[in-house]
């Protein structure tokens, strides 16, 4: 997974998925998520819960004049 924040270098980090973690959505390349993990003494980084956040989608909606018309 990659953390992307504005004025600050990305972090990745790789976590451990298994039988416990709970994911909620659909989880696909590229989605957008918020993990709740907890870290071994060993250095394993274990997901407990996924949640898969909505996709926010840039629209022209109703009642905005598009220029090129």
């Amino acid at each position: 997974m990659v953390r992307k924040v504005p004025a600050r270098a990305d972090e990745y980090r790789v976590f451990v998925v298994d039988k416990d973690t709970k994911i909620e959505g659909k989880l696909k390349a590229n989605a957008r998520v918020t993990v709740r993990f907890r870290a071994d003494a060993d250095g394993a980084v274990h997901a407990l819960r996924v949640i898969v956040r909505a996709d926010v989608k840039t629209n022209a909606g109703p009642g905005r004049a598009d220029p090129g018309r």
